[in-house]
């Protein structure tokens, strides 16, 4: 009993007992399955709730950028449902959507706030970020399937992004949705060097980002079926609040 055996029989077996025995099984069973149901969902939750308060970590030092974590978060889901991704891979994929700027904790207010052009020397502290959030990851298991869209969110489909120059299907697939949905939320927000860009202008920029900056496919799929519609007006609501 002690190493899990729920009952037993005593020989000769009683047909009656044999079966009632059978159900208790059954239901016992049952409830440890729904009971373990119910702690998973528990669990994911919390999990879900531990992410945003870490992206609402990164969005105290960087006001301007409020809610675009998890904006960038609906609009890759968004897309990864209509590339077919399954449950938990989309799961993973709104965690590292959640968390891709993480590594933002370690760079420098006035760097991130900053209203002028930044500087060569100033843009390569920046793009640390993407280094600084695998690195802030790596330690905890739970985040370690998220490390690809945190370091690589900011490579380009042609090789010229950072930190690594990877390109086209080297970049993992989630790390090229979160792109786009990081570029087009980016782009459809005020930043302290520039007022929103309107839709018809933030679409175009990604039409000629096409095959350059962004994977085609992904693209199409973003523009064709309108993605940013719903998630766009919110933007725009939140970039007149800031």
């Amino acid at each position: 009993m002690k190493e899990g055996t729920f009952d037993y029989i005593v020989k000769p077996v009683s047909k009656l007992h044999l079966v009632e025995t059978i159900k208790k099984a059954t239901r016992y069973k049952n409830v440890l399955l729904e009971n373990e149901r119910l702690a998973y969902k528990k669990l994911k939750q919390t999990n879900m709730e531990t992410v945003k308060i870490l992206a609402e970590t990164i969005e105290v030092k960087d006001h301007y950028t409020r809610g675009h974590c998890n904006r960038v978060r609906m609009l890759s889901s968004k897309i990864a449902r209509h590339i077919g991704m399954d449950k938990d891979e989309i799961e993973v994929l709104e965690y590292g959507a959640l968390l891709h700027d993480i590594g933002k904790i370690g760079i420098s207010e006035l760097l991130l706030n900053k209203h002028d052009d930044l500087t060569d020397e100033e843009k390569r502290s920046f793009q640390l970020h993407t280094i600084i959030g695998e690195h802030i990851l790596s330690t905890l298991e739970f985040f370690r399937p998220c490390l690809k869209i945190i370091r690589n969110h900011h490579e380009w489909h042609n090789g010229s992004g950072y930190p690594d120059g990877i390109k086209g299907d080297l970049i993992d697939l989630s790390a090229r949705i979160v792109t786009i949905s990081d570029a087009f939320d980016a782009m459809t927000s005020t930043r302290p060097y520039r007022q929103a860009l309107s839709l018809d202008v933030a679409i175009s920029e990604l039409i000629h980002g096409k095959g350059i900056q962004f994977n085609p496919d992904i693209i199409n799929i973003f523009l064709d079926n309108e993605l940013y519609s719903t998630i766009h007006l919110s933007s725009n609501y939140i970039s007149k609040v800031s």
